[in-house]
């Protein structure tokens, strides 16, 4: 099965950036800044969002390590909705997802 990844310019775009998910969790970034999905890249899969589309832009942040484990692995890193950048809810809209951002961020 064809897996689609992010760009070179993609990523060297991430790791020039701050890590976004550290305004919502107190404890120091650590390790390498990467590309973070604020709706879950399995979840995009089990619902048949096309490859090309799991690493669009509009769903992707910059993050830490630590954070992006926080928000995956964990789940003790918690974004609210309103945070979420307005692309997000553009791309779950057009995905059929926007339960997902009301599961995972709370409703509007």
């Amino acid at each position: 099965m064809y897996r689609a990844i992010p760009s070179a310019d993609l990523i060297a775009l991430a790791r020039q950036s701050p890590c976004w998910l550290a305004q919502f969790q107190p404890t120091a970034c650590q390790g390498e800044v990467q590309l973070c999905h604020l709706i879950k890249q399995q979840r995009l899969r089990d619902y048949h969002v096309p490859e090309e589309a799991i690493w669009d832009q509009r769903v992707l942040v910059p993050g830490c390590e630590r954070h992006h484990n926080a928000l995956d692995k964990t789940r003790t890193l918690r974004v609210p909705r309103v945070a979420l950048p307005p692309e997000v809810e553009e791309y779950a809209a057009e995905h059929q997802l926007l339960w997902s951002l009301d599961r995972d961020y709370g409703e509007l």
